[in-house]
């Protein structure tokens, strides 16, 4: 009797033994929505620009082995995530009959005299494009058939550039003389229009709080289609220069203009928000 009921327990055993081990997950992952350089401009206003999501995942799930009447069956609830993508975030400017004066003093060669330069600006617009490298360390939950991850994103510039279009008007005031002069073209004073001409921007390393989650569907043993929406939330600021002169002044090659977010922002952070597909596949 003790043997019957000792074989008893060890077959039902056997029917639902677990054991631990590794899934790997490979994915690749397009998305898009919000994506944008955050920041709040002294004067004029910023507005948000949409982006996208590009790149590829790995995943190591900590699995469990289920055999059921001698049929393996694979599943996991926990993982670490991480990978690859190319994130581009936009964001417009826009500063209209505003004024600036650059602490600066310039010395004109001829007269040797010294003067400020003040700056107006008319139906200035700005766009400001970047490139980040992003790495996610997420950590990853299912419970079937959604999925959930959370953790940080590291990104790391590639590319920065913004283009400006509009009218400055530029004026000197000679110090000490309390004269103006705002005529004389050879010193770059006057009215000009700003056109065919883009700058570059140099944005630091960013830190984002990372959020996803959505629902998943396996399309076999192997493959599994992801959908969901995400989060990213920069926690840093990427604005490494800051408080720049909106104007850049040589008397020998006149002018440029320094971007929005380095003259009236002191700090830029960045963000994104939308929804994002995964194709992974399994190994095990």
């Amino acid at each position: 009797m003790k043997k019957l009921i000792i074989i008893t327990v060890v077959l039902a055993a056997m029917g639902s033994v677990q054991i631990f081990g590794q899934i790997q997950k490979f994915s690749g992952y397009v998305g898009g929505g919000l994506s944008t350089i955050s920041y709040k401009p002294s004067k004029g206003k910023r507005s948000g620009g949409g982006g996208l999501d590009i790149g590829f995942g790995y995943t190591y799930a900590f699995s469990r082995v289920r055999v059921i009447d001698t049929e393996k069956i694979f599943y996991g609830k926990f993982g670490i995530h991480t990978g690859l993508g190319l994130v581009f975030y936009n964001a417009k400017a826009e500063v209209n009959d505003e004024s600036y004066t650059s602490e600066e003093k310039i010395t004109e060669t001829d007269t040797n005299l010294e003067y400020q330069l003040t700056t107006t600006l008319f139906g200035y617009e700005e766009t400001q494009k970047t490139v980040f490298l992003t790495i996610p360390l997420m950590g990853e939950y299912h419970v079937d058939p959604f999925y959930a991850r959370a953790g940080f994103k590291f990104g790391i510039p590639l590319n920065g550039k913004y283009n400006p279009k509009g009218t400055l008007k530029n004026e000197a005031e000679f110090i000490g003389l309390e004269s103006t002069a705002d005529k004389q073209q050879f010193l770059d004073l006057g009215e000009f229009p700003i056109k065919n001409f883009k700058g570059e921007l140099d944005p630091g390393v960013a830190v984002m709080f990372a959020l996803e989650a959505g629902y998943k569907y396996r399309i076999n043993t192997n493959l599994t289609l992801y959908a969901g929406a995400y989060l990213d939330l920069g926690l840093n600021n990427v604005a490494r220069d800051s408080g720049l002169p909106l104007v850049n002044y040589n008397n020998s090659n006149g002018f440029t203009t320094n971007s929005v977010m380095t003259t009236f922002a002191d700090k830029a952070n960045i963000m994104a928000a939308g929804v994002k597909v995964h194709l992974a596949w399994s190994s095990k």
